[in-house]
């Protein structure tokens, strides 16, 4: 097994792999086809983010990003297997929006300023009628549970919720990172095996979004399954 420096050498290899198809990928002209792309873009870039902090020794924050890369490989799972999706994300959208403008008003130091209470109101105009109309299509909220099933990476759950204690700074992981013999750790590492499971996750979920390019781009699948099979035989090498 090569050592840490020379695993994270071997992830960013595997980007540079996905990175030629990225950047010769030609999107389908739809709306559907262009949120599919933006969410593979946004996962890439993502991964490169998480080696970023690895390689900063800030390992334990990466654990957030790669949490975040797993939502948006439900989405763009979601929406690979059926262009409706893209409704039920608008939905999540604006309900959401609704929500945030709605607490800004109710904020003492914001309801006198009259310049913000007529943006936030023009804001709120929008997203209303969206949530609206998607709800009386029968859209609700969506679970991430629920998302990850339709998605086909229901198995994957238990390592979201894994790493949504690193984002929530729940207490077990609080006392993991920074509880010492005698005193509190500061920027130091979780264990290197730890870090080599988070790399092996991140580069996992790039993949299966890579994967999924041919559904929404130009891109042949015999090209997409070649390079995977060359990123799995380096990976493979490495571990």
């Amino acid at each position: 097994m090569l050592g840490l420096n020379e695993l994270i050498g071997t992830a960013k290899a595997a980007k540079d792999q996905v990175d030629v198809i990225l950047l010769k990928a030609i999107v389908s002209d739809s709306g559907e086809a262009r949120v599919a792309a933006s969410l593979c873009l946004s996962i890439a870039e993502q991964f490169s983010a998480a080696i970023l902090l690895i390689e900063a020794h800030h390992s334990a924050q990466a654990a957030i990003i790669v949490r975040s890369m797993l939502e948006g490989l439900s989405d763009l799972l979601n929406l690979a297997r059926d262009p409706k999706h893209l409704d039920q994300m608008r939905f999540e959208n604006a309900r959401s929006d609704v929500v945030l403008f709605e607490g800004f008003v109710n904020y003492n130091s914001i309801r006198e300023d009259l310049t913000a209470i007529k943006t936030l109101n023009e804001w709120q105009a929008k997203a209303l009628p969206i949530r609206d109309q998607l709800r009386s299509k029968g859209l609700s909220h969506q679970q991430v549970e629920q998302k990850f099933k339709a998605a086909g990476i229901q198995s994957e759950y238990i390592t979201y919720r894994v790493f949504c204690s690193f984002a929530h700074n729940q207490l077990s992981t609080l006392i993991a990172r920074h509880a010492g013999p005698a005193v509190l750790r500061y920027h130091s590492d979780v264990p290197e095996e730890t870090i080599k499971s988070i790399l092996s996750v991140a580069l996992a979920i790039l993949c299966k979004a890579v994967k999924a390019l041919p559904k929404f781009t130009d891109i042949e699948a015999l090209e997409v399954i070649t390079t995977l099979d060359r990123i799995d035989a380096m990976w493979e090498a490495a571990g």
